[in-house]
């Protein structure tokens, strides 16, 4: 089984990796991994 990491949005469109993956035969899982520091956004200062 091989495994992909959404890091930072859902969108399937441009991503070859993906493709490669579900092309090859085998299964495959995708997943994601909401981080909280992207869900803020730009809201938060580095200062």
């Amino acid at each position: 089984m091989k495994l992909f990491i959404h890091r930072k949005d859902l969108r399937t469109s441009d991503l070859p990796a993906l493709d490669y993956m579900a092309a090859g035969g085998e299964p495959c899982l995708a997943a994601l991994f909401l981080d909280p520091f992207l869900l803020r956004g730009r809201q938060v200062s580095g200062a």
